[in-house]
């Protein structure tokens, strides 16, 4: 049994650094891997549901997370054949309670991106946001590169 445990140990370091190998930067043709958030800046207004269009042409969308606030924390709605496009819609709604006030990390994506990808070709438009109630809001949205942790 201690057998099986270090081979498991070794396999899951051994993953973990080419992981790691593979998440940095590269300039010699290696792909690399970024982290997106999406923010919309609602003002006063409360955001009750937004609906996000997602362009990367060369890219490859590898994951996606929920927003930093309550209400918005599980992962959006989206297609997850959609991921391997390039385009991707994210939509999320919330219903009961309080429901976000100004600037909201509503979304986190994570990108493959081939070696030459600027990571500025990554855009996103707003297709809709509501309040709680239905009414359509124009809120400001905003893609910003992961910078760590922030609300």
């Amino acid at each position: 049994m201690r057998i099986l445990r270090w081979v498991m140990v070794v396999l899951l370091l051994t993953t973990l650094v080419r992981a790691a190998d593979q998440a940095a930067p590269a300039a010699d043709g290696r792909t690399t891997f970024l982290a997106t958030d999406l923010f919309l800046d609602m003002g006063g207004a409360s955001l009750g549901a937004y609906q996000v269009e997602v362009n990367a042409p060369h890219s490859l969308l590898v994951g996606v997370e929920g927003g930093a606030l309550a209400g918005f924390r599980e992962a959006p709605i989206y297609d997850p054949a959609a991921l391997s496009h390039g385009r991707v819609i994210v939509a999320a709604f919330h219903v009961g309670g309080a429901s976000p006030q100004g600037r909201i990390r509503v979304a986190r994506l994570h990108w493959q991106l081939p070696a030459g990808v600027d990571p500025a070709e990554i855009t996103a438009r707003l297709v809709v946001a509501t309040d709680a109630a239905g009414n359509m809001l124009q809120p400001t949205l905003r893609v910003a590169p992961f910078a760590g942790d922030r609300p």
